[in-house]
C-alpha cells in the first residue's frame, strides 16, 4: 500500500470537495445550553426545547457532564442564534458558544414523541411552554368548545380542566398530564381539522360583508341579489348563501318568516329574532341549517348554511368563527329586483323570497333634536309601521288632516344632524325658494335640490290662510318635503294636494305654511323653533343644510 504524504492529502481532499471545505470549516461552532450531572436530565430539557430550538444533541464532556447543545453553525449565526433564544428567555447566562472539542460521547437524539415515561410526564411540566405555545394550546381547545376562558398564555386550572373536558369527549381516561406528548397529540389533531375545512377569511366587497368560510369545502358558485352562493365541493354535502339586502326591521322580519318557509328547509326548527337580529335553526334526518342573520342601520348581511347530520360536530365548530367573524365592511349591499322589473330571469331563481316593499316612500323634515319628523298626513290613511329611512322606527304622534300634514317620533333615541327653524316672516310673491325631496324614491343617497317660486295664497281658498301656492316641478316621493328660503329656513312643506276637486294648473303646487307646522308640533307635544335672522347661504351650505334636514320616509 502506497502511503501519501499528508500535504498531498490535504491537497486532493480540496480538489474533491471544493468550496464545501471551507463551508464545513465555517460551520464549526455549537451552542452550548446546559450541562447536568446525569443524563435524564439532560434529555428533559431537549423535550422541553423541542419545539423552540433546533438541531438539539446530548455530549457528555471529558469531565463526565451531560452538555445540552445545538449545532453546528457559522460564528455568526451562533451569536444571533445565541442573542434571539436570550432575548425570548430560552436560555440563560451559562450558555456559549464553543468548537466542541471537550466533547466526548455523543447519545441518540431524544424524540419527544416517544418520551411519555412516568419521569417525563412528571418533568415537562407546561409551566415550561413558551407563551405562543400555551395561546395555540388554548385556541385548539376553544376551537373543541372545550375552552371559554381568555387566551392569554397562561395555562391554569381552567385551561387543564378544559384539557381533561377533550380527553373525556373522546374516550379517553382523563388521567394523562398536559405535557409536550399529549399537547402534540392535541394540536396534530386540530391542524389536521383545520386542514380539512380550510376556514379562511372572505371578502365579499359587492356585499359589504367579510366572514370565515370553510373554504376547502366549498365553492363559489354565483351572485344572485340578495345572495352570494356557494356550493359543494369535493363531494361535501354543504352549501352556504351569504346575504346582503338593504332593509329595516320589518324587512328582518319578514325574511326570518321566509327562510324559516323555503322548501329545503325542514320544518322543524327554533329561533330568535329581535329587531336588529335573528337566529334560526332547523333540522331533520336528511339536512340541518343555520341562519345568522343581522342588520345594520338599513343594512341586511348575514348567513344561511346547510350541511348533513353527520357532519353535525364539525359544523358546530365552524358556525361559532363564522358568527363571531361576521362583520360589515361597507355600506353596500345586493339589491332585489322590483316586482315591476322588465327583466325576467333566464332561469328560476336561487331562492324566492317574499320581501315586502313599501306602499309608499316620501319625504319630511326634522322639526327637533330628538329626531320627530313633520310629513305628510298620507302615511296615516293605509300604514301599519313608519319607517325613516335607512332604519329608524317611527310612530304617528299628530295629525292634521285638514292642512295635509303629520308629526312622527322616532320609537328609539335619535338625534338629527340638524332640524327645521319655521321661517317667521312672511314670503314674498315672486321670492326663489327650493325644493328639498327624494324625488326619486330614495334611488339616489340624497335629497334632490328643486328650484321654484313663491306664488302667494291659495286662490281657490282665500280664507284658508295655511296653504300657499309655489310654481316648479315635482314628484310623488317629493310630497312631505320642506320648502327652503335662501337662509336655509323652512317656508313650508309640499303636501298631498291631488284629491282636491278643483285642481290647480299644471306645474303649481300646494304647501302648508309655517303657521299649521308649529301648530301640529305643539300638538304633538314639540316645540317648533323659528328664525328671526334672514342671512343668506352659499350654496354650498344650503345644500349641506337641506341635506341634513329632509328625510324619507317609509310606509309599510
Amino acid at each position: 500500500m502506497i502511503k501519501l504524504p499528508l500535504t498531498v492529502v490535504v491537497i486532493l481532499i480540496g480538489l474533491l470537495f471544493g468550496s464545501s471545505s471551507i463551508t464545513a470549516q465555517e460551520n464549526n461552532y455549537w451552542l452550548q445550553i446546559e450541562s447536568f450531572s446525569t443524563l435524564g436530565e439532560a434529555k428533559n430539557l431537549v423535550i422541553q426545547l423541542s419545539d423552540q430550538v433546533s438541531k438539539l444533541r446530548i455530549f457528555r464532556s471529558i469531565r463526565g457532564r451531560y452538555l445540552v447543545v445545538t449545532g453546528r453553525y457559522s460564528k455568526s449565526v451562533a451569536a444571533q442564534l445565541r442573542a434571539g433564544l436570550a432575548s425570548k428567555g430560552v436560555i440563560g447566562e451559562s450558555t456559549n458558544i464553543t468548537t466542541g472539542q471537550h466533547f466526548r460521547d455523543q447519545f441518540p437524539p431524544v424524540d419527544p414523541d416517544l418520551a411519555s415515561t412516568p419521569e417525563n410526564d412528571a418533568k415537562p411540566r407546561v409551566s415550561e411552554l413558551s407563551v405562543e405555545d400555551a395561546i395555540r394550546v388554548q385556541n385548539a381547545l376553544t376551537w373543541y368548545g372545550d375552552y371559554t376562558g381568555a387566551i392569554d398564555g397562561i395555562i391554569g386550572p381552567q385551561t387543564r380542566k378544559a384539557f381533561k373536558s377533550y380527553q373525556e369527549r373522546l374516550g379517553e381516561t382523563p388521567d394523562r398530564p398536559l405535557n409536550r406528548f399529549t399537547i402534540r397529540a392535541l394540536m396534530r389533531a386540530y391542524e389536521e381539522e383545520l386542514e380539512v375545512i380550510g376556514l379562511q377569511p372572505v371578502v365579499r366587497r359587492a356585499a359589504g360583508l367579510s366572514i370565515e368560510i370553510p373554504t376547502a369545502m366549498l365553492v363559489f358558485d354565483r351572485v344572485e341579489d340578495p345572495f352570494v352562493y356557494f356550493g359543494p365541493s369535493h363531494g361535501n354535502q354543504i352549501q352556504l348563501f351569504l346575504i346582503s339586502m338593504p332593509g329595516n326591521s320589518v324587512t328582518l322580519a319578514t325574511l326570518y318568516q321566509s327562510l324559516g318557509s323555503l322548501d329545503f328547509i325542514p320544518p322543524r326548527g327554533t329561533g330568535s329574532i329581535e329587531s336588529d337580529h335573528f337566529v334560526l335553526r332547523s333540522e331533520d334526518e336528511t339536512i340541518h341549517a343555520l341562519a345568522d342573520v343581522r342588520l345594520f342601520e338599513g343594512r341586511i348581511k348575514g348567513y344561511l348554511l346547510l350541511w348533513h347530520p353527520r357532519q353535525n360536530s364539525l359544523m358546530a365548530r365552524v358556525t361559532n368563527i363564522m358568527s363571531d367573524s361576521l362583520q360589515e365592511i361597507s355600506v353596500q349591499t345586493l339589491s332585489i329586483p322590483t316586482s315591476d322589473s322588465s327583466q325576467s330571469p333566464s332561469s328560476s331563481p336561487l331562492v324566492e323570497l317574499n320581501i315586502p316593499r313599501p306602499k309608499r316612500r316620501i319625504s319630511g323634515f326634522f322639526v327637533d333634536n330628538q329626531g320627530s319628523v313633520v310629513t305628510s298626513s298620507v302615511i296615516a290613511d293605509d300604514c301599519g309601521k313608519v319607517f325613516v329611512a335607512p332604519s329608524h322606527e317611527m310612530r304617528l304622534v299628530a295629525v292634521d288632516a285638514e292642512t295635509g300634514i303629520a308629526l312622527i317620533s322616532p320609537v328609539t333615541n335619535h338625534s338629527p344632524l340638524a332640524y327645521a327653524r319655521l321661517r317667521s316672516e312672511e314670503v314674498s310673491k315672486g321670492e326663489s325658494v327650493n325644493l328639498s325631496g327624494y324625488s326619486f324614491g330614495g334611488e339616489l343617497a340624497l335629497p334632490s335640490q328643486t328650484e321654484m317660486t313663491w306664488i302667494g295664497p291659495d286662490p281657490r281658498n282665500p280664507n284658508f290662510t295655511e296653504w300657499g301656492v309655489v310654481a316648479g316641478l315635482t314628484y310623488p316621493s317629493d310630497i312631505g318635503g320642506p320648502i327652503l328660503d335662501h337662509s336655509g329656513s323652512v317656508a313650508g312643506i309640499l303636501i298631498d294636494n291631488s284629491k282636491s276637486m278643483k285642481k290647480l294648473p299644471e306645474g303649481f303646487q300646494i304647501v302648508a305654511r309655517p303657521s299649521a307646522i308649529s301648530r301640529l308640533a305643539a300638538k304633538g307635544g314639540v316645540a317648533a323653533q323659528f328664525s328671526f335672522a334672514s342671512v343668506p347661504l352659499d350654496q354650498v351650505r344650503q345644500t349641506r343644510n337641506a341635506n341634513d334636514l329632509t328625510v324619507l320616509v317609509e310606509c309599510y
